[in-house]
């Protein structure tokens, strides 16, 4: 425990909107599961963990990849052979049948999440990256990511401590915690999701927070072989990195966020900035709600005053039309291929660019106000 609430990379990311902390407790939860049903038997553990795994897969896509393995696992432990795989089976696929039908009542295609404008696949698009196709580097790139989240002296220990649950006999933990790290291994190779570290080319920060996926299985190999009078010594280990180097600049997740928004915090806030005193109550505006959404947390606007894309027919027919479907007061896009909006307002005479933010390695983001209303401060 001390191993997953140490790590400073994890706790960065338990402290924003994101969503590792909670796979990690959903994870042990289905670990803590299947580990007594073996003993038990009993039909209620089955659910327990199918109700975890509908956590895991509502929370992230690395839950998916459990599932056909924790079925299998309750086919070769219940005595009487189907009866808890088939329980844990059924409540399980409710996370990501569900999760489809969501897709397909906002977007029309139940596929939305793995090929629509949003996904992995959408914003890689065709560009190459270091572990396309290649099994050697997309494991070298992870391997290099979770030695940089955990730590190096964590990492080794975990290497050992795997060996001795593998001694043991204690197979189980480690092959279920070993899969999400697996997942992210065949992400990398063949799913167009790529991680850029420091120490490789590019010598960029991109997707570094997915090495977290392997802290719980570290974790669990530090207690593998750990009796108690050993255990301070094994946290100490873990946690040196951030005791000898006690600055965030070493945590990784964090150095990213830092790195990779500094144009987008320079024009989000002079974006609020220009919004905030001229908005008028009443008024809405038209946004794509992608890395935009800040600029109304930071301008205090409350979404329900926002038109974007989740609103459906409206939002297509005023993307395709807005000569005539478009009626916000305000619209806010950037000027990027991929935005529709920002496409589409040329053909909206009744709008005009009143404010243009231009900052370094970002595009210009504009905003545009609907003519004969009443009038604003320029």
């Amino acid at each position: 425990m001390l191993v997953l609430l140490l790590n400073p990379n994890a706790l960065y990311l338990a402290s924003t909107a994101m969503t590792e902390a909670v796979f990690a407790a959903g994870l042990c939860a289905l670990l803590y599961f299947t580990v007594r049903f073996p003993r038990t038997q009993n039909a209620f553990d089955a659910a327990g963990a199918g109700l975890s795994a509908v956590a895991l897969t509502w929370t992230r896509y690395d839950g998916w990849i459990l599932l056909p393995f924790c079925a299998l696992y309750f086919i070769l432990q219940d005595k009487s052979r189907w009866k808890a795989a088939v329980t844990f089976s059924l409540i399980a696929a409710t996370g990501p049948a569900l999760w489809i039908f969501y897709n397909w009542w906002l977007t029309g295609n139940p596929l939305d999440f793995y090929n629509g404008p949003s996904s992995a696949k959408a914003i890689q698009g065709n560009a190459p990256y270091p572990g396309l196709h290649d099994w050697d580097l997309s494991q070298l790139y992870y391997r290099t990511c979770v030695q940089l989240v955990l730590g190096k002296p964590l990492f080794w220990v975990a290497v050992i401590g795997a060996a001795v649950a593998a001694s043991r006999r204690k197979f189980w933990p480690v092959v279920l915690l070993a899969l999400p790290p697996i997942f992210y291994i065949l992400s990398l190779h063949s799913a167009g999701t790529p991680i850029f570290v420091p120490e490789l080319w590019p010598h960029s920060w991109y997707n570094t927070r997915y090495g977290l996926a392997a802290l719980p299985l570290a974790a669990f190999c530090v207690a593998a072989i750990t009796r108690s009078r050993w255990s301070p010594a094994l946290v100490l280990i873990a946690i040196y990195p951030w005791v000898r180097y006690p600055s965030q600049q070493n945590w990784i997740t964090w150095k990213e966020s830092e790195q990779n928004s500094i144009s987008r915090r320079a024009w989000t806030r002079e974006a609020a900035a220009y919004l905030r005193p001229r908005l008028q109550p009443g008024e809405h505006i038209a946004a794509e709600l992608d890395d935009t959404i800040g600029i109304f947390r930071y301008s205090g606007i409350a979404l329900k005053q926002v038109f974007h894309p989740a609103d459906g027919l409206q939002w297509e027919a005023a993307v395709e039309r807005p000569d005539i479907y478009l009626d916000t007061t305000w619209v806010v896009c950037q000027r990027r291929a991929s935005s529709r909006l920002s496409s589409a307002m040329p053909s909206a005479r009744l709008y005009a660019l009143v404010h243009t933010v231009a900052v370094p390695q970002a595009p210009p983001l504009d905003i545009f106000h609907r003519r004969n209303l009443q009038p604003f401060k320029p």
